[in-house]
């Protein structure tokens, strides 16, 4: 998901002159969808779970924006104040560029959109696509060059790049256009209502062995699968997520043991399964809860580090190489982790997981 996106959580550490360092997250504000995110629960989650922290570190909770822009924003602070940043799922690659102090959890958008050419082209032998490009989206065009780029490597053919501003600018002429240039895939990154928006009106015109690709952007495809069955179509499409129940990582056995077992006096002593049943968080992906997991473990093993070894909160960071629930986390060779993907499909209108990719 694009770092543009209106549901980035976003964790900064702070080392201060106090003799109890300060971990503050930035989490929407009241009267977003959910009063709590998920990345902000996966934090209070580990935290939970590694009990000798407590006494050691203080976690603050601060109202306040979490959009592209916050996150920009926050990067921009910690660099000129030189306190370490950690987001959990901005994939903007440009956020990390030329940083000291900016790092995260999740893959970023370069590598999600060079694997996604990689993964049909190679299990779907796909070879002619069809790029729909939002050009009002930074996220849209940089993963589609990316992806057009390594597609074309393989030795792959773009038949056509369509730019569009807002869906309704694709007619229904330029539509019925596209039948003729016989594409075995569309590739559509943008958010999800908008690529359903597009594949209702792709999917009845093209051939049903065309595949349909879409980043992470797509959300899980809760929202795209509910659309498209209830005009009873039935695409072969593949989506993005960041995290796997499937992930056979060590760790992600007792990661889902614990969203059952652990009771959060943030979530008034309820366990995050408690929590997700709840009417506001019913259909909320786990990937948030992961990424934010994963970013306070990333927290929990650099203050550990910057204790026993001396070192500043950046050089512990940089020191760091552990499995997470969602993949390695490498800051040894950059602030970006070379984790794979988790492809997910939409077929027969059923989230179903198809594969662990690297």
């Amino acid at each position: 998901m694009s770092a543009s996106s209106n549901n980035i959580e976003n964790t900064t550490v702070r080392s201060s002159k106090e003799s109890v360092p300060v971990i503050l997250s930035i989490f929407p504000p009241p009267g977003a969808p959910r009063t709590k995110n998920t990345s902000e629960v996966g934090i209070e989650l580990a935290f939970a779970e590694n009990l000798e922290w407590q006494g050691k570190l203080k976690l603050v909770h601060i109202t306040g924006g979490s959009t592209s822009n916050a996150a920009f924003v926050l990067s921009d602070l910690a660099e000129s104040h030189k306190i370490p940043f950690i987001t959990p799922w901005a994939t903007h690659p440009r956020l990390t560029e030329g940083k000291k102090y900016t790092f995260r959890v999740c893959f970023d958008d370069n590598i999600q959109a060079a694997k996604l050419a990689d993964f049909v082209f190679m299990n779907e032998k796909s070879r002619r696509v069809i790029v729909f490009m939002n050009r009002k989206e930074t996220f849209s065009m940089g993963v589609s060059e990316i992806f057009k780029i390594r597609f074309e490597a393989l030795g792959g053919k773009v038949l056509e790049t369509i730019s569009f501003s807002d869906e309704k600018e694709v007619d229904e002429a330029k539509i019925n256009s596209l039948v003729g240039l016989r594409p075995d895939l569309v590739f559509i990154p943008s958010y999800e209502l908008e690529a359903a928006a597009l594949m209702t009106r792709l999917v009845p015109r093209l051939p049903k062995e065309v595949v349909y690709l879409g980043p992470d952007s797509w959300g899980g495809g809760r929202a795209l699968r509910g659309v498209l069955s209830s005009l009873r179509l039935s695409p072969r499409a593949y989506y993005v997520e960041h995290w796997s129940r499937e992930h056979r990582a060590l760790g992600n056995a007792q990661f889902l043991k614990n969203l059952k077992a652990i009771s959060l006096s943030f979530l008034g002593d309820q366990t995050i399964e408690a929590w997700l049943l709840q009417p506001e968080n019913r259909g909320t992906s786990l990937s948030g809860v992961a990424l934010g997991y994963d970013a306070g473990l990333a927290v929990l093993q650099a203050f550990k580090f910057r204790e026993n070894l001396k070192l500043s909160w950046v050089d512990a960071l940089k020191t760091l190489s552990f499995e997470g629930v969602t993949g390695r986390i490498n800051y040894k060779k950059g602030p970006t982790p070379e984790k794979g993907l988790f492809i997910y499909s939409l077929e027969e209108n059923t989230e179903k997981f198809v594969k662990a990719f690297k």
